[in-house]
């Protein structure tokens, strides 16, 4: 059977120009007939190229990024993600390949919620980052610690769940309001992911988890951090793709 294209899985793209540029789907393939395997060494290094504040993009790329934000943001009612294949997607990818603690995130409505790992049987390592009340710089603790609800609209641990070392992680799981093949991602704008992101070994897999807004082309700047992988409903597959 062939691999479902970008196309079949709810996945859209748009201009990253304009914000009301017509939506098209998009022709590149995703191989899903076999998820990549990945090792040391064999991961893109992160691009410290997608950190999306002011102070580190030019007037052209922020713009194009607040146009392309507004977009997401505005289909993401019409999305209708199926959270149990995109959990079932990112288990199978984590099985056998990824040692160590897996970083996960509580999800804002219309993102997919990965919760149900919290259940998984034999338990998995799974932190969650907890967003500073002063400052940029995320900090990393064990997701089964205790937890607070954060004023952006989801839980975080507090901050005497235990602290998860930088070189224990083994895997991000990222959340965004849009993807595209080459690893790039838009997040809500603060870059908050993109400085954690910036702080890990090269060999960390970052894998961008998809609500099915896939453009393009996500506009990046210079202090923006690409994805290794893409999780859909379809899969996780290894990026860049199309190269």
């Amino acid at each position: 059977m062939d691999s479902p294209t970008l196309s079949s899985l709810l996945v859209v793209g748009a201009s990253p120009v304009v914000a009301v540029a017509p939506l098209r789907p998009l022709s590149v393939r995703l191989d899903i007939g076999r998820e990549p395997s990945w090792k040391s060494g064999s991961l893109p290094s992160p691009n410290v190229n997608d950190r999306s504040t002011p102070e580190s993009d030019d007037l052209s790329v922020a713009a194009s990024k607040r146009s392309l934000r507004r977009v997401a943001k505005a289909n993401r009612d019409s999305l209708a993600i199926d959270h149990e294949r995109v959990r079932a997607a990112v288990r199978r990818f984590l099985d056998g390949r990824v040692t160590g603690w897996v970083v996960t995130f509580d999800p804002l409505p219309g993102e997919p919620d990965l919760g149900p790992l919290f259940t998984d049987d034999p338990p998995r390592l799974l932190a969650l980052t907890r967003t500073p009340s002063v400052g940029y710089e995320l900090s990393i603790h064990d997701g089964r610690g205790p937890r607070e609800h954060h004023s952006f609209g989801y839980e975080q641990p507090t901050d005497e769940a235990p602290i998860v070392p930088i070189g224990d992680i083994g895997a991000v799981l990222v959340p965004g309001l849009a993807f595209d093949r080459f690893g790039g991602r838009l997040g809500f704008g603060a870059g908050y992911y993109d400085r954690f992101l910036a702080r890990l070994p090269t060999e960390v897999a970052r894998i961008g988890v998809s609500d099915g807004f896939i453009v393009d082309r996500v506009p990046t700047g210079p202090l923006d951090v690409a994805m290794t992988h893409l999780a859909t409903e379809a899969g996780v597959v290894q990026l860049p793709l199309g190269r």
